[in-house]
């Protein structure tokens, strides 16, 4: 499955956390908590930046809100789980650039991107809009969103 281009993602990122990203960049320390990382622990078993790096998005801004905000939330099975299936994508199908699944929270598309997508410049010169979530603009507009 492809986005066409032009596609409009949503994408809620963390910019003032221990992992904080930007609107275009995907994270390469890991593995997390979260659902899909690809990334390889140390020996250890610890999470360590390396090569490989993953960006979480949503179709939809209710989608994109539950799943950066869902620390805490149990999914069904262990994360475990969907993390040893994204690494076995990875590793054996060297042109998948990413997963499209239903949220666990919403059923709608949610997209994990790998840093393979990368060379392929998928990101615009600049987000059509960016704002920061405590933004009274943007506050506003959810808050009016239609029923």
């Amino acid at each position: 499955m492809s986005l066409r281009t032009g596609t409009l993602v949503p994408r809620i990122y963390r910019r003032g956390s221990a992992y904080r990203s930007s609107w275009a960049a995907l994270r390469d320390f890991g593995p997390t908590e979260a659902r899909f990382d690809h990334h390889v622990a140390d020996a250890t078993g610890a999470p360590r930046r390396q090569d490989r790096a993953i960006g979480y998005y949503a179709l939809d801004i209710p989608t994109a809100l539950a799943e950066t905000f869902q620390s805490g939330r149990l999914v069904s099975g262990p994360r475990s789980w969907s993390q040893n299936w994204s690494r076995a994508f990875y590793e054996c199908y060297a042109e998948v650039e990413g997963l499209y699944s239903p949220s666990s929270l919403t059923n709608l598309p949610a997209i994990a991107i790998y840093e393979r997508v990368l060379s392929s410049s998928p990101f615009p010169a600049a987000p059509l809009l960016h704002r920061a979530l405590a933004d009274p603009l943007l506050i506003d507009a959810c808050a009016r969103r239609p029923q």
